[in-house]
């Protein structure tokens, strides 16, 4: 593809992910970049007539991704420059990307300035870019912090918190860059693995304090998914790799049956109790 074509398929909201203009892009990083930067320029500008005349433009987006891809430092500017318009405005251009991946990709592009920018926190920031620096791609990641924003660990206790990381890893949805190949099956293994992990949390916690039920354990120590989901999607992930796995984690398919229906466990796709007697 061309740098115009590749262009043209990321200009407007499509059906389908433009993939192969994605994984081009990189072969005509010198002329797409110009083109990539006025786009985070054109919305700044125009974002208004864009919400009401031209809802489907996108090229913005894809920006976002591709700027981040080149660490291109000239968008750290024009990134932080959008993050000041108001909430419908951000929900508009950015959607979920605001929340899971517009801050690493800002640290992408740090140009090494932020005496210009008083809406971030300089202290914070640097901490996070040294923290995504050290770690590389998918390492610990200390983030952005606003002015008077609050941590998690401020909110959470240690034992909240231990429980908390091993389900978010594994419960929550990662975008997953195109050029990866993806290994379903190992990625539920690893699921497994770290529910497991929580889950000898979760029960050591319940025989310590004489917690007997999904309610009363999240009314202390949830932070980011209820107790009850997180061990049916265990129980679930054990059903269906029940033939290649150990006896052991086969034995625990029943146990975490049990669990559910002493603890009150909730179908949350249903809204009814749980019946795993089958």
């Amino acid at each position: 593809m061309t740098s115009n074509e590749i262009i043209n398929a990321l200009m407007r909201q499509s059906p389908a992910i433009p993939r192969q203009a994605l994984l081009e892009a990189a072969g005509h990083r010198e002329e797409l970049v110009p083109q990539l930067l006025e786009s985070l320029d054109y919305i700044y500008h125009n974002g208004k007539q864009i919400m009401r005349k031209n809802p489907d433009y996108d090229l913005h987006f894809y920006a976002l991704f591709l700027l981040a891809q080149f660490r291109e430092k000239r968008a750290f500017p024009l990134l932080v420059r959008l993050l000041k318009e108001n909430e419908e405005t951000l929900d508009f251009f950015w959607g979920d990307a605001l929340l899971d991946s517009y801050s690493r990709c800002l640290c992408c592009v740090y140009d090494g300035n932020l005496t210009d920018y008083p809406c971030l926190d300089a202290a914070e920031a640097e901490r996070g870019i040294e923290a995504e620096t050290a770690a590389a791609d998918g390492g610990k990641y200390a983030g952005w912090r606003p002015k008077n924003q609050r941590f998690i660990t401020e909110f959470y206790s240690p034992k909240a918190i231990a429980i908390d990381i091993p389900v978010y890893k594994a419960l929550y949805r990662r975008r997953i860059p195109l050029w990866v190949k993806r290994n379903p099956r190992k990625e539920d293994l690893e699921r497994i693995a770290l529910l497991r992990e929580a889950l000898a949390l979760f029960t050591q916690t319940c025989a310590e304090e004489g917690i007997e039920t999904f309610e009363d354990f999240d009314r202390k120590y949830m932070v980011h998914y209820a107790s009850a989901r997180w061990v049916r999607r265990l129980r679930e992930l054990l059903e269906k790799y029940r033939v290649s796995l150990p006896e052991t984690d086969r034995a625990l398919q029943n146990e975490l049956a049990a669990m559910l229906e002493r603890m009150g466990g909730i179908d949350f796709n249903r809204g009814k109790q749980l019946i795993f007697n089958r």
